[in-house]
């Protein structure tokens, strides 16, 4: 939905995420105010479109697209205590997380980059591309990749990311596929 907003204007995002100084009372709206007031009608109207009719019928009576924002990310990410719930949920799959046998590297990272995401996407902890990366490394099969994770480790991992371990893997599984 902030794709979305930011695409249709970045006031309509602002307007959102941040929201605008109250509107003072009884008093002639500043040019300002009138034109903040706009965005805050533009990105109302964008985000009651993306909603379905019961979410929409919890949000409506909020008087700003701020408000309703505030109302939707409780709504979908739930307190605090639930989000951390959830985080050791989505840890205990990260470490439990296994390479399956049959799958190459890029189908294992596909499946580690969703549970990346569910986890940065909670707030409360988030994974670097070099965590990812190391992350990669420690789930490969020594019996099928032990040479490259030797290489690999043996490297500077302090700017590795997940595209450029895979870029070295999948050199290495087609060499092994050429010259087995």
């Amino acid at each position: 939905m902030e794709s979305y907003l930011e695409a249709c204007d970045v006031k309509c995002l602002k307007a959102t995420t941040e929201g605008f100084n109250p509107l003072a009372k009884n008093t002639a709206l500043t040019p300002l105010e009138q034109e903040n007031k706009k965005w805050n009608s533009k990105a109302k109207n964008h985000i009651f479109s993306g909603l379905c009719k019961e979410v929409f019928n919890r949000v409506r009576n909020h008087k700003t697209a701020h408000e309703f924002w505030m109302e939707l990310c409780a709504l979908h990410e739930g307190s605090k205590s639930e989000r951390e719930e959830r985080f050791h949920l989505v840890m205990n799959k990260l470490n439990t997380f296994e390479m399956i046998p049959k799958q190459n590297a890029n189908e294992m990272y596909s499946r580690l980059n969703v549970i990346v995401e569910e986890l940065n996407r909670l707030g409360l902890n988030q994974m670097s591309p070099v965590d990812v990366a190391k992350k990669i490394l420690y789930v490969l099969p020594i019996d099928k990749y032990g040479h490259i994770v030797t290489v690999l480790h043996q490297g500077d991992h302090s700017t590795a990311t997940p595209t450029s371990i895979l870029g070295k893997i999948n050199a290495h599984e087609m060499y092994m596929h050429i010259n087995p």
